[in-house]
């Protein structure tokens, strides 16, 4: 399991929970994307769940990638 990131703050910086998120100069889908990956950054609950969510989607195709690739090698020892 890969080490997920773990939240430091520097003198001087302002914490993502507390950053604003303008939106009346954005429109679209931006200011709610912006809202929900600082909320999924802010609540550990959310945060564990999305990284075990994407976790396992990369395990899965990297998974898929190492089939592929010993296929083909296996293709290329047949030739």
């Amino acid at each position: 399991m890969r080490k997920r990131f773990e939240q430091q703050l520097k003198l001087g910086s302002l914490p993502i929970q507390e950053t604003i998120i303008p939106t009346a100069k954005r429109s679209g889908a931006l200011p709610g994307l912006c809202a929900a990956l600082k909320e999924i950054f802010a609540n550990p609950n959310w945060n564990e769940k999305v990284f075990d969510i994407l976790d396992k989607a990369i395990r899965s195709k990297k998974k898929e990638n190492v089939f592929h690739i010993r296929r083909i090698y296996r293709m290329g020892d047949q030739r």
